[in-house]
């Protein structure tokens, strides 16, 4: 059995049978995002000596005899210079029982046709896809294409808070491929009948998720304008069986579910929902409101049209407003991304940090569009944890909830969590 382990980066663990490899570890605390590395093997290899890939004493050396595993050295370049920029590169190549594993490192060109012939055809191809410092996603392509490798796995790319910030995302080299799956951990077993495809692990994820682990972050939400008493009981109960991170709902419920739930689940409402056009005054009304009535959390809309005019100055002061109003409740901001640019995405980050907020939020889930996991990997970038992540709008499968997860979501908000991780069929709204 072959088991390849990601440990962040540009290091793997690759198991073969009992026989352990690590490549390319790098220096502690030295790549933003990802814990030091603590393990042990008994194969230790590296492609350069940059500090990013140069770690050597941050593996433990097993000292025991080992056979099976034939690895070959393909000299390459860190860059399209021949190595002038950033040096030399080496592609390691390990076979094992038939099955070969290539780790590309850092290179930085598509190969040669002698490289092409020293590394021979691969079942697994381990290739950077951050540009900067390496080849980008269509030459990483290109790269497993030469080598006709049947699964690739990309490195070396920036992930939400993880990674260097020049590098890109996985976003380009999955539009590559026609077949690309995410698993919901940090490890691949290497099948005996591979099937072509590109794999996305989940850093930090020794193991798949429970349920009870995805639904501790839920904040379970029945929004409908005509949601009737009776289907506030069904949500409250519902979560003090699953025991999820809060309910989610309008506030003229928020006694009644106050009432109900008591101290055993925290009660969430929105104010300025679902438009955010409301004066700040009503919106600070409304937080008083909603807290003198029990409410634990607010979930506040912007005012969408400052936004797009820029006045950005207005929001942070609006929030700074709101959040005096609920205290040390958590507040969670609301800026609806499905009707902002990217750079007002970002400048929002930066007034939601200033202002004192706990939370920054997606979406109502009553506009064009919910959560996607490209908004969810901006906010970790520019929140730079000056505040939480709530995902909410559009979450449809476990994979999604497990996937925000990861990207840097502490909160979800979804209707159907329960449905959906119970496999139920779901009604598609929030």
């Amino acid at each position: 059995m072959i088991k390849i382990k990601w440990l962040g980066h540009a290091c793997y663990k690759i198991y073969f049978d009992d026989i352990q490899c690590v490549i390319d570890p790098f220096e502690d605390n030295y790549v933003p995002g990802y814990k030091n590395i603590d393990t042990s093997a008994d194969i230790i290899l590296a492609s350069h000596k940059h500090n990013d890939h140069y770690g050597m004493d941050s593996v433990r050396q097993l000292l025991r005899m080992v056979h099976g595993v034939n690895i070959k050295k393909v000299h390459t370049f860190h860059d399209e210079k021949g190595g002038a920029l950033r040096g030399d590169n080496i592609v390691h190549v390990l076979e094992y029982n038939g099955t070969k594993i290539a780790h590309f490192g850092d290179i930085g060109h598509i190969l040669t046709q002698q490289q092409i012939d020293e590394i021979g055809d691969v079942d697994v191809a381990l290739v950077p896809i951050g540009g900067t410092y390496t080849v980008v996603a269509e030459e990483a392509r290109t790269i497993c294409q030469q080598v006709n490798a049947k699964i690739v796995i990309p490195m070396h790319y920036r992930c939400g808070t993880l990674g260097y910030d020049v590098l890109e995302t996985t976003e380009n080299f999955e539009k590559l491929f026609d077949n690309v799956e995410h698993y919901n951990t940090d490890e691949f077993t290497v099948p005996e009948k591979i099937t072509p495809k590109a794999v996305i692990l989940q850093y930090g994820m020794e193991k798949n998720m429970t349920n009870a682990e995805i639904l501790s972050r839920v904040d379970h939400t029945l929004l409908k304008a005509d949601a009737k008493k009776e289907d506030i009981l069904r949500i409250c109960n519902e979560a003090m069986e699953n025991n999820t991170a809060s309910i989610c709902i309008n506030p003229s419920y928020i006694e009644y579910a106050v009432s109900v739930l008591g101290d055993k689940i925290p009660v969430c409402t929105v104010i300025g929902f679902p438009l955010g056009a409301m004066t700040t005054a009503a919106k600070v009304f409304e937080a008083k409101d909603a807290i003198e009535k029990g409410a634990k959390e607010v979930d506040m809309v912007i005012n969408i049209a400052k936004a797009k005019d820029g006045d950005f100055a207005y929001i942070e002061d609006e929030i700074r407003q709101i959040k005096a109003a609920v205290g040390d409740h958590i507040l969670k901001v609301i800026i609806e991304t499905c009707l902002l640019t990217d750079d007002e995405k970002i400048a929002l980050c930066k007034a939601v940090v200033n202002a004192g907020a706990d939370y920054i939020k997606t979406s109502t889930g009553f506009s064009t569009g919910g959560a996607t996991f490209h908004d969810v990997e901006l906010f970790a970038k520019h929140v730079n944890g000056g505040c939480k992540i709530k995902a909410a709008g559009g979450i449809r499968t476990r994979d999604d909830m497990v996937k925000f997860i990861a990207l840097g979501a502490d909160r979800l908000g979804t209707s159907s969590a329960i449905k959906i991780l119970n496999s139920e069929k779901t009604d598609g709204a929030y």
